[in-house]
C-alpha cells in the first residue's frame, strides 16, 4: 500500500498554502506534519480533520518529528468568487442533495481515483480528483456532532476561520439578510474545508433579540440542506447544535452591528415597516408645509373606531361628499315644481329652482330618518337648509378645485405656444431654444441609437449600425413631419372656424384667451393681434391663422379637461368604495371563515322570526351587516335611489337563467332580477336595491325555482355597496356631464358654455363644436334601444363638445362588435387565459419586479411565500410562524386591509394606480363563461352534465381561483402599493422635488408603478399624449372597444405596452419629465445589477462561465445544450430592438396566431427551419385531424404543451421535462440552444473588448 502525506505545493519558488499529494517519503525533510495512513484503532496519537474526522477509511496522523506551523493566515485563506458560487454556495448544495451528488459522494470517488493511482501526481485528472476532494474532503466524516470540537476548531485557526467568513459571504451574499445570520455557525467548525456563515452588518441593538430568534427556523433549513448534500442524511443533534449556536451568534451580531442596517436598507431595499414610517414622515412634513393634499391624507380617516365602522362611514362619507350640489331636475316635472316653488314661502329664500330642489331633498332625507321622526318641523326645515348650505359650499370648493386644475394646464399650453411656435430659430443655439425642434431630434437621436444598436446585434456588418440608425430616426422624423402637417391642418381649421364668425363673436374669443394667459403675456408674445378685424381680412395668413387656431384648441382642451376630472371623480368614488367594502368583507369572513356559517347569518337576518342560532362573533356580524343594510338605506333616500323600507332587508341577487323554467314567472320579473354584471358597457346605473321586494327571503325565491348567485352574507353586503355606490356614481357622473359649465368659455349668451346640451341652443357661440354622443345613459326615459337603428339613437342622443368625447369614450361606450368578431374574441380570450393557466408565471415576475423596485428581499421572499398560503401549514411547525408566516398577520397583508390615518391604499387608488387586475386577464370574463358551460351542461345533460361540472369546478375554476388570489389579489397588490410609495418616497426625500406639490408626486409616481406592474391607468395614458396624432390614434386604442381589438392583435397588450414604457421611459429622449425618468432609471439600473449579478453566478454554477460569455446573455446557459429564460419582462423591449419582426409574429394574439400557423402549416413561425404541423395533403381528414391537434393544443397551458405532446407521441417523461415543466410554470422557460447565435453582433463586440 502506498502512503500519502500533505506537503506544500510549489509551482515555482513562490510559497504557497496548497496542498497536493504525493507519495510518502520518510526521508523527506521538508514534509509537514500530517501524513494519510490507514486507520488503525489502536493508534493512540491521531488528531481527527475535515468537519468532525476526514472520512470511514482514513484520517490524519499527527507526524511526532516536526513542529506545528501556524495556519496559513487570513488573507492566505480567500478564495475565488467564481469557485466559491460554482462549488460552495447553498443553491449548489440544494442541487446536489436533489440530484444525489452528494459532497460525500463525490469526495469518495476522488479520493478512491487517488488511492487507486498513487504514482499520477500531475496532469488535467489528478488536479480534479486533489481539488475536489480538499474540497469535499470533510464531508467524509461518520464522527457525531460535538460542541468541543467546534470551540476547538475555532480556537485552534482563528485567522483561517475569518477568512472563511468572508468565503461564506461570497459565497452566499443573501446571507447579508439578518434571517440567515445563523448559518455561519452551521460552517463555523468546517473552517478550513468550506468556510462558514456570517454577515458583515447588524440591525440596531433593539433588533438583536429578534434577530436570534428568526434565525432558528432558517439556520434549521439551512442546516438541513447542507447536511442532505454533505452525505444525504441527518444528524438531529448536529441541526439542534448548530441552531443553538447560529441563534447565540445572531444575537451577538446583531447587537454589534447597531447602527448600520440604515445603510445596508438602502442596497437591499426597504422593508413594509421602514417605508410604512418614512412614507408617514414625509407625509407629516409636506403638511406641517401646508401641502393641502397631505392634510388630506391625513384626515380621509376617522380614527379611534372599529375598522368595520370606519370603513362604513369612509363610504357614506364618500356618498355624501359626491353629491355636488347637481340636482336631479332631469327626474321631475320641471313646471310642477316650479308651480310649488313660487307659490311657496321658500320663493324670495331660493332665487331659483335648482336650489329649490336641493333644499327639498335635504328635507325628505331628514323626514325618512327615523332619528329626526319627533324633532319639529321648524327644525327639520332649518336642518335641510344648513345641510344644503354646506352642500353648496362643498360644490363650491370643488368647482374651485376643478377651475385650479384645468388653469394651470391651459397656461401651461400657452407657454409651449410662447416658446415653440413663435420665436424663430436660426443655428444650433436657435434650435435649442426651440423646445419642440430641439425634443423632435432628441427623439430622433434616442429611437436611432436604440434601433442601430439592435440592428448591429442581429447584423454584424460594416455600416450596421448607421443603417439602423437612418431607418428608424428618419422613420421618426416622418412621423413627426406628418404629425405636424396634421397639427398644423387642425389648427388653421379652428382658426377658419372662428374667421368665419362676426367680429363680436371673434372679440369675446380673444378675450377668453387674453384672460387665460399666464401674468404678463401679452398675445402679441404668442403671435396673436389683439383686434378681431385683423383676422376677418380676407389677405390674412395662414400662418397667422394658424396660431389663432392652436390658441383656440387650447381654450377648447378645457372641456377634456372637464371631462377627465368628472371621470377621475368617478373612478376614485367607485374604487375607494369598493376597497373599503372589500375590508368589510374581510373582516366578516376572518370573524366568520365558515362559509356555511355566514350563510346562516344570511337566514337568521330575514327571519321574521328569529330561528336560526349563531354564536357571539355571529350575532355580532348580522347586527353589523343589518346596521350597512339600514345606513345605506338611509344615505339613499336623498338620492336617485330611493326605495322604500324593509325589515330583515338584505338584498337579493339571483341567476337569470334559473328561472327560464319555471312558468310563474313573467319575463319582466326575470329581467329584474337578472344579474348585470355581464352586460359590458352598459353604465345603467340601476341597482336591485331600487326595486321592490319581489320575496321576503332567499328561502322563497329558491322554492319558485330561482338560483341565487350566493348566500353568503359577506358577499351580499359586498355586491350590494358596490352596486349601490356604482350606480350612485354613474347617475351623478351623468348629471354632472350634463349640468357643468367650461370655465372661461362662453356661450354668446351671458354665460358658460356646457359640455352637453340636450339640444343647441339657438344664439350658442359655435355650435359645430359639439357633436350628438349616444350611449343609454343619455337619452332620456327607459327605452328598448333594441328596437331602434343607430341613426335613430343618435338623433335622440345629446350634443357634447367635440374634444370631451375621447375621454366619455373611455367610460361610455356603447359601440358593439358584429357577432363573428365576439366569437373571435371569445375564442381567443379562452386560448389566452389556458395558454397561462395553472402557472405562477405571473406571480414570479411580479416578485421580480417587487426586488426591481426595491423591495427587500426577505420582504419579498416573505410575501410570496405567506401568499400561496403556506403560512397555515408552517405555523404547525417549530419555529415555521417566523420563517413563513400566515398571509392575515403578514405587514404586506395589513398594508392591504389597515385604514385610518395615512390610508396608503386609498391615497394611491386615487393617485391612478389601478389596483384591479390588467386587461389581458379578463378575470370576470373568464369566471362567466365558466359558469355558462357549467350551467348549460348541468340542466341539458343530466347526471353526466353534472359530473362534467363537478369536473370543470374543481380541475379548472378552484385552481385557477387560487392562482389568481395569489397573484393578483396578494402579490400583484402587495407589490402595487410597496411600488407606489416606493417611487413616491424617493421624490419626496429627493432635495430637488422638495417644492413640488405632493399631488403632481403622488401622479408621477402612480404613472411609473403602473406601468412597472401592469395594469395601465389607460384614460391617463391618454391624457398624458401631447402628440396630436398620436392622440387621435390612441381615443380609438384606448376605448373599450379599441382594447377589445388590442387584445386580438397582441397576446397581452397591457403587458407589452407597460414593458417598452418602463425601459423607454428611462430616457430623456422619450420621457420629457426629469421626475418622471428618475423612477424608471432607478427601477432599470436596479433590475441590471440583480440580473447581471444572480444570472452570472447561476450561469457560472452550470458551466464555469459568466453571464456576459454566452452568446446570448439574456439566458442562462445550463451546460447541457440548453438555456433558462433569465426574465422575460425585463428584456422583452430589447428582441423588439433587435428582431422587431419575429417579436412581433411570436406576440401576436392566440386566434391570429393560430389562423397564420394553419395557413402556412407552419407549428413555429419565427422558426427559419420548416415545422409543418401536417405532412398530409391539403384536404384530406388527415390534415383536419392535425390542424385539430394544433387547435386543441392552444387550450393548453404553455408550461403543460410539451410534456402533453410526449404523451401524444407515445414517449417517456424524462427528468428534464419535469424539470422544464417546473420551471417554465414559474416564469423561466427552458428552451434548446439555438443552432445559429441570435446575436452575432454581439457576439463580435464582446470579443473585440475583451481581446483588446
Amino acid at each position: 500500500m502506498v502512503e500519502f502525506k500533505l506537503v506544500p505545493f510549489e509551482e515555482t519558488t513562490e510559497p504557497s498554502t496548497d496542498f497536493k499529494l504525493v507519495p510518502f517519503e520518510e526521508s523527506k525533510p521538508e514534509s509537514t506534519e500530517f501524513n494519510l495512513v490507514p486507520f488503525k484503532e489502536e493508534e493512540p496519537e491521531t488528531v481527527k480533520t475535515g468537519f468532525f474526522g476526514t472520512g470511514k477509511e482514513f484520517e490524519v496522523m499527527a507526524n511526532p518529528n516536526l513542529e506545528p506551523k501556524e495556519d496559513p493566515g487570513f488573507f492566505n485563506t480567500l478564495k475565488s468568487p467564481f469557485e466559491l458560487w460554482r462549488y460552495n454556495s447553498l443553491p449548489v448544495a440544494a442541487y446536489q442533495m436533489a440530484s444525489g451528488e452528494t459532497k460525500a459522494k463525490q469526495a469518495q470517488e476522488s479520493l478512491d481515483w487517488l488511492e487507486s493511482n498513487p504514482s499520477i501526481t500531475s496532469g488535467k485528472d489528478y488536479a480534479y480528483h486533489r481539488d475536489m476532494y480538499n474540497r469535499y474532503g470533510f464531508a467524509l466524516s461518520t464522527e457525531p456532532f460535538s460542541l468541543e470540537a467546534v470551540a476547538k476548531t475555532l480556537t485552534s485557526q482563528p485567522k483561517v476561520f475569518a477568512g472563511e467568513l468572508v468565503n461564506a459571504l461570497v459565497a452566499d451574499p443573501y446571507l447579508l439578510i439578518p434571517w440567515f445570520w445563523g448559518g455561519w455557525a452551521a460552517k463555523a467548525a468546517q473552517t478550513t474545508q468550506i468556510g462558514a456563515k456570517m454577515m458583515a452588518t447588524a440591525p440596531k441593538f433593539t433588533k438583536g433579540i429578534t434577530t436570534a430568534a428568526a434565525t432558528l427556523p432558517t439556520l434549521t433549513t439551512y442546516s438541513t440542506v447542507q447536511q442532505l448534500s454533505e452525505s444525504g442524511e441527518l444528524d438531529i443533534d448536529r441541526i439542534q447544535g448548530e441552531v443553538m449556536l447560529g441563534g447565540i451568534a445572531a444575537f451577538f451580531v446583531g447587537t454589534i452591528g447597531a447602527g448600520t442596517s440604515s445603510k445596508s436598507s438602502r442596497m437591499l431595499g426597504l422593508t413594509h415597516e421602514d417605508l410604512t414610517i418614512r412614507y408617514k414622515n414625509g407625509i407629516d412634513r409636506l403638511a406641517k408645509e401646508g401641502d393641502s393634499y397631505a392634510n388630506r391624507i391625513i384626515k380621509d380617516s376617522n380614527e379611534g373606531i372599529k375598522p368595520f365602522e370606519e370603513s362604513l362611514k369612509s363610504i357614506l362619507d364618500d356618498i355624501e361628499a359626491s353629491d355636488l350640489g347637481v340636482n336631479n331636475v332631469r327626474d321631475i316635472d320641471i313646471p310642477t315644481v316650479t308651480k310649488e316653488w313660487k307659490a311657496s314661502k321658500y320663493k324670495n329664500v331660493y332665487k331659483d329652482v335648482n336650489d329649490y330642489v336641493g333644499f327639498k331633498k335635504e328635507l325628505d332625507t331628514i323626514n325618512a330618518n327615523p332619528k329626526y321622526k319627533k324633532l319639529p318641523d321648524k327644525v327639520k326645515e332649518r336642518k335641510a337648509k344648513s345641510e344644503y348650505y354646506n352642500k353648496t359650499l362643498h360644490a363650491d370648493k370643488v368647482k374651485q378645485a376643478m377651475f385650479d386644475e384645468i388653469i394651470p394646464d391651459v397656461r401651461n399650453s400657452y407657454n409651449q405656444m410662447l416658446l415653440g411656435g413663435v420665436q424663430k430659430y436660426f443655428g444650433a443655439k436657435g434650435i435649442i431654444n426651440n423646445k419642440v425642434l430641439f425634443d423632435t431630434l432628441t427623439t430622433m437621436g434616442t429611437v436611432g441609437t436604440l434601433a442601430g444598436a439592435g440592428y448591429y446585434v442581429k447584423n454584424p456588418k460594416d455600416n450596421a449600425f448607421w443603417e439602423g440608425f437612418a431607418v428608424a430616426a428618419g422613420g421618426v422624423g416622418l412621423w413627426k413631419a406628418g404629425g405636424s402637417i396634421y397639427a398644423r391642418n387642425k389648427m388653421l381649421r379652428q382658426g377658419y372656424k372662428l374667421k368665419a364668425g362676426t367680429p363680436d363673436e371673434l372679440g369675446i374669443r380673444l378675450k377668453e384667451i387674453k384672460a387665460d394667459l399666464p401674468e404678463g403675456v401679452k398675445l402679441e408674445d404668442i403671435g396673436l393681434h389683439k383686434t378681431p378685424e385683423f383676422y376677418t381680412d380676407q389677405v390674412v395668413s395662414k400662418a397667422d391663422l394658424r396660431r389663432l387656431g392652436r390658441a383656440e384648441e387650447i381654450q377648447l382642451a378645457k372641456g377634456e379637461v372637464l371631462s377627465g376630472y368628472l371621470l377621475e371623480g368617478y373612478r376614485n368614488f367607485v374604487q375607494v368604495s369598493a376597497l373599503e367594502s372589500n375590508r368589510m368583507k374581510e373582516i366578516i369572513v376572518s370573524k366568520v371563515p365558515n362559509i356555511k356559517r355566514r350563510e346562516a347569518i344570511t337566514k337568521y337576518i330575514q327571519e321574521e322570526k328569529k330561528v336560526t342560532k349563531l354564536s357571539k362573533d355571529e350575532l355580532d356580524i348580522a347586527k353589523d351587516v343589518t346596521k350597512v343594510m339600514n345606513e345605506m338605506w338611509k344615505i339613499t333616500q336623498g338620492t336617485e335611489l330611493k326605495f322604500r323600507f324593509f325589515e330583515n332587508y338584505l338584498p337579493q341577487y339571483w341567476r337569470g337563467a334559473a328561472a327560464q323554467t319555471d312558468v310563474d314567472l313573467s319575463i319582466a320579473v326575470r329581467e329584474l332580477i337578472l344579474d348585470t354584471s355581464k352586460k359590458e358597457n352598459s353604465m345603467s346605473g340601476k341597482t336591485i336595491s331600487e326595486r321592490q321586494k319581489f320575496f321576503p327571503s332567499y328561502e322563497a325565491g329558491i322554492a319558485k325555482g330561482l338560483e341565487p348567485l350566493s348566500l353568503d352574507v359577506a358577499d351580499i353586503m359586498t355586491r350590494y355597496i358596490n352596486s349601490t355606490t356604482r350606480a350612485l356614481a354613474q347617475r351623478r357622473l351623468v348629471r354632472m356631464i350634463e349640468t357643468y359649465e367650461i370655465p372661461g368659455r362662453s356661450n354668446g349668451a351671458g354665460g358658460n358654455a356646457k359640455l352637453m346640451y340636450k339640444t343647441l341652443p339657438d344664439k350658442l357661440l359655435h355650435p359645430q363644436d359639439y357633436a350628438q354622443f349616444y350611449h343609454p345613459s343619455f337619452i332620456k326615459g327607459n327605452i328598448d334601444v333594441s328596437k331602434y337603428t343607430q341613426k335613430q339613437l343618435l338623433a335622440m342622443s345629446p350634443y357634447v363638445l367635440k374634444e370631451a368625447t375621447p375621454m366619455l369614450r373611455m367610460l361610455f361606450d356603447a359601440r358593439t362588435d358584429s357577432i363573428a368578431m365576439k366569437a373571435i374574441s371569445n375564442i381567443n380570450f379562452m386560448q389566452k387565459r389556458f395558454s397561462v393557466g395553472y402557472s405562477f408565471f405571473h406571480a414570479e415576475t411580479l416578485l421580480n419586479n417587487m426586488l426591481y423596485t426595491g423591495f427587500h428581499p426577505v420582504s419579498a421572499l416573505q410575501t410570496g411565500l405567506s401568499a400561496t398560503g403556506l403560512g397555515s401549514i408552517f405555523k404547525h411547525l417549530p419555529g415555521g410562524k417566523m420563517l413563513i408566516p400566515d398571509w392575515e398577520t403578514t405587514s404586506a397583508r395589513n398594508m392591504l386591509k389597515a385604514g385610518g390615518h395615512y390610508d396608503m391604499l386609498k391615497a394611491a387608488t386615487k393617485a391612478g394606480v389601478e389596483f384591479s387586475f390588467p386587461d389581458d386577464l379578463g378575470i370576470s370574463r373568464f369566471y362567466n363563461g365558466i359558469n355558462n358551460v357549467q350551467e348549460y351542461l348541468n340542466n341539458k345533460i343530466p347526471y353526466a352534465g353534472y359530473l362534467a361540472k363537478q369536473g370543470i369546478e374543481y380541475a379548472v375554476v378552484k385552481p385557477f381561483q387560487y392562482i389568481d388570489r395569489v397573484t393578483w389579489d396578494r402579490v400583484f397588490n402587495v407589490g402595487k402599493l410597496y411600488a407606489f410609495q416606493t417611487n413616491a418616497l424617493k421624490l419626496m426625500e429627493n432635495p430637488k422635488y422638495q417644492n413640488v406639490p405632493l399631488k403632481e408626486i403622488h401622479k408621477q409616481a402612480a404613472v411609473a408603478t403602473n406601468d412597472m406592474y401592469g395594469g395601465l391607468n389607460w384614460m391617463q395614458l391618454y391624457k398624458d399624449t401631447t402628440d396630436p396624432l398620436l392622440k387621435d390614434l390612441k381615443a380609438n386604442a384606448y376605448s373599450p372597444k379599441g382594447r377589445r381589438y388590442q387584445q386580438l392583435l397582441l397576446f397581452a397588450p397591457d403587458w407589452t405596452t407597460a414593458n417598452f414604457r418602463v425601459l423607454s421611459r428611462t430616457m430623456p429622449g422619450l420621457n420629457k419629465n426629469p421626475m418622471s425618468r428618475k423612477l424608471y432609471q432607478a427601477y432599470a439600473l436596479r433590475a441590471s445589477i440583480i440580473l447581471a449579478t444572480g444570472g452570472s453566478a447561476l450561469n457560472y454554477m452550470f458551466t464555469g462561465k459568466m453571464l456576459w460569455e454566452n452568446d446570448d446573455p439574456t439566458r442562462i446557459d445550463l451546460g447541457n445544450g440548453k438555456s433558462l429564460t433569465l426574465s422575460k419582462q425585463f428584456f422583452e423591449p430589447f428582441h423588439w430592438a433587435i428582431n422587431p419582426v419575429k417579436t412581433g409574429l411570436s406576440k401576436q394574439g392566440s386566434f391570429f396566431k393560430m389562423a397564420e400557423q394553419f395557413f402556412f402549416n407552419k407549428q413555429y413561425l419565427t422558426s427559419p427551419w420548416p415545422s409543418p404541423i401536417s405532412k398530409a395533403d391539403l384536404l384530406s381528414l388527415e390534415r383536419v385531424r392535425d390542424y385539430a391537434g394544433a387547435a386543441a393544443i392552444t387550450m393548453v397551458p404553455f408550461g403543460f404543451r410539451r410534456i402533453v405532446e410526449r404523451i401524444i407521441d407515445g414517449k417517456p417523461i424524462t427528468v428534464q421535462d419535469a424539470v422544464g415543466f417546473l420551471l417554465s410554470n414559474l416564469g423561466h422557460p427552458m428552451y434548446n440552444n439555438p443552432k445559429k447565435p441570435k446575436y452575432p453582433g454581439y457576439i463580435e463586440l464582446r470579443n473585440e473588448i475583451f481581446n483588446n
